[in-house]
């Protein structure tokens, strides 16, 4: 199965993305293909409205695994843990989010991509990087591959970032 992994943090960004890749990378039951470029933006609420809280640094990570997604979910859920991930609602500070936001099993009838967290796709934070790893993935319910999303996605506040 292949993986496409959201990866975001606003605090201490580059180091937890680091040791996050870093996890996955010495995973025997997954091998990292491709982690994407790194973008800075800022912290916004679930309403889209600036928040006073450090900027994001977001990816994406293209991984190849044998597990299931819910094996793939709870590892992704250890990983952040690990990094200092709290589930406090309250805070600013995200150390680690890890997103499977779609996956490809080759091995199925049907082996065009599966669409697990749809709302990833509207953000430009995600859908950018997105489309440096699986740009050509048809996103179901929409006839346009990934990379067709991020051409019309609003970029203005992305920042390349250095790892």
């Amino acid at each position: 199965m292949l993986a496409l992994i959201g990866i975001g943090s606003n605090d201490h960004a580059v180091s937890n993305i680091r040791q996050a890749l870093n996890a996955l990378r010495e995973r025997p039951d997954c091998r990292a293909i491709t982690a994407s470029s790194f973008y800075g933006n800022p912290a916004r609420d679930r309403h889209g409205r600036p928040i006073g809280a450090a900027a994001y640094v977001n990816g994406a990570v293209l991984l190849e695994t044998h597990l299931s997604v819910e094996a793939l979910t709870v590892l992704l859920k250890e990983i952040e843990t690990a990094c200092g991930r709290t589930r406090d609602l309250a805070g600013t500070l995200v150390a680690l989010d890890l997103d499977l936001v779609m996956i490809r099993d080759e091995s199925t009838a049907t082996s065009g991509p599966t669409l697990l967290r749809p709302s990833e796709l509207a953000k430009p934070y995600f859908v950018v990087p997105a489309a440096q790893v699986a740009g050509d993935w048809l996103v179901s319910g929409q006839a346009r591959t990934i990379a067709e999303l991020a051409q019309v996605a609003a970029t203005q506040e992305l920042e390349l970032v250095q790892l």
